[in-house]
């Protein structure tokens, strides 16, 4: 953001809201805070005051549009061409319900709630409104608006799509490469809770952070590749997708599982999302 951007106009009457708007695919320079009108839920709709928001590296990447170039004609088109259409980013939030509309009848103003907009985006504001049907729930009092929107939406929900796909079992070797981010932190919380021996993968900083969560072995990858080992797994679980394909099925058990959670192309015409 401009540090020399003038302070904003309030309005006195609250119409209006501050928001950070992405005014061109760039460096963060490119996100301005402005002014814009606040929204009014519709029928179907609720008006979430936003507590906390979480950029992602989802975000950065539809703000540069740096991403895989299987990804990106497609992306671009989406999005639009020149700059974004819809400039205020950010698909994760934890907030409390200001106003519901008339056909609301599951949540009530003054719930606290967290979850995501999905591809609609706009949390990177003072309020959002999004329909009664979308993915969120009421937040737990045991939570800050913080820990909620930042971990829980992205990390959690992920994780446990991805848990139901490995159909992990007690006793079971996972490994989980790239296990130090939101998603790979809760898949390991989840393969522990299911009876499951886990060795996560990532850098050596977060080897620790890793074994203190649950982990029982961890590997830096920069010192040790675990296709040299002899050691096999009923699922190896890749979060990022740099782990080598043909090397990585060479490490499976029988009826081993290889779950990809960032998919490129070949993988894709592969089928190895489950396999």
């Amino acid at each position: 953001m401009n540090r020399n951007q003038p302070a904003l106009r309030i309005n006195p009457r609250g119409l209006t809201l501050k928001a950070m708007h992405c005014t061109a695919y760039g460096s963060p320079d490119v996100l301005k805070l402005r002014e814009v009108e606040k929204p009014k839920p519709l029928k179907s709709e609720l008006l979430i005051k936003i507590a906390a928001t979480a950029v992602t590296s989802g975000d950065c990447e539809m703000r540069t549009c740096n991403m895989r170039p299987t990804m990106y004609l497609p992306f671009r088109l989406f999005i639009e061409i020149i700059k974004p259409r819809k400039p205020i980013l950010g698909m994760y939030f934890s907030g409390t319900i200001e106003a519901v509309g008339k056909d609301v009848k599951t949540y009530v103003v003054g719930d606290e709630v967290f979850g995501t907009t999905g591809f609609t985006m706009g949390t990177n504001a003072e309020y959002v409104c999004i329909p009664a049907s979308r993915s969120f729930i009421k937040k737990p009092k045991s939570l800050s608006h913080c820990e909620a929107a930042a971990a829980a939406p992205l990390g959690a929900w992920n994780a446990v799509h991805f848990i139901r796909l490995a159909k992990i079992l007690a006793g079971e070797k996972i490994l989980v490469f790239g296990a130090g981010g939101a998603i790979g932190t809760f898949f390991i919380g989840l393969a522990k809770l299911a009876g499951a021996t886990v060795t996560a993968i990532d850098s050596k900083d977060k080897l620790p952070m890793l074994t203190q969560i649950g982990a029982d072995f961890v590997i830096d990858y920069e010192q040790q590749d675990f296709t040299k080992s002899d050691q096999k797994y009923d699922v190896i679980f890749d979060v990022v997708g740099k782990s080598p394909y043909k090397k990585s099925l060479g490490c499976l058990n029988l009826k081993g599982r290889y779950i990809l959670a960032n998919v490129g192309f070949t993988p894709m015409i592969r089928g190895g999302v489950d396999i």
